[in-house]
């Protein structure tokens, strides 16, 4: 994605649904069964702030489904 849409993004968007995100991530983190869903969300939530993805990442998943 361009940078330019990173930033319109972050600016309209991200900066108040990131710590909406992160204190859902909180809440499911609350209770037992659903602790590794929320541990998951609350470490994906720069990338949900800045629609940003970790190139590392995207390879390491697709070599895993091999």
């Amino acid at each position: 994605m361009g940078a330019l849409l990173r930033v319109v993004w972050f600016c309209f968007v991200g900066w108040w649904l990131g710590p909406l995100w992160f204190l859902g991530s909180l809440a499911i983190m609350a209770t037992v069964v659903l602790f590794p869903i929320g541990a998951y969300t609350a470490a994906k939530t720069w990338a949900v702030m800045t629609l940003k993805t970790s190139p590392k990442t995207i390879v390491v998943e697709a070599q895993q489904q091999n």
